[in-house]
């Protein structure tokens, strides 16, 4: 395996999640040093930069599909921020 991430793997849900993750935590304290911005938010934003890069790569990026794109860069939110709180949070305790 010589790539962490790759195109497919992102394309996945568990990928996106973990994409979504990396980033966010990449640039959370950068953010923060500038202005403290509500992670809930941050995470939304990256999700929705994600998954329409993604179909944009893709092909798949339609007029249509933005209302299943909000709705999934949504879910993906939830699940991206509770893997967090269920993984990392809890290392920190």
């Amino acid at each position: 395996m010589n790539e962490y991430l790759s195109l497919e793997s992102i394309g996945t849900f568990a990928g996106m999640v973990v994409a979504i993750n990396l980033i966010v935590q990449f640039l959370k304290p950068l953010l923060d040093k500038v202005k403290k911005v509500p992670t809930r938010y941050l995470v939304w934003l990256i999700a929705i930069i994600v998954s329409t890069a993604y179909q944009a790569i893709c092909g798949a990026f339609t007029a249509s599909g933005i209302y299943l794109l909000i709705l999934n860069s949504i879910l993906l939110t939830l699940t991206a921020m509770g893997s967090y709180e269920a993984t990392i949070k809890k290392l920190e305790k």
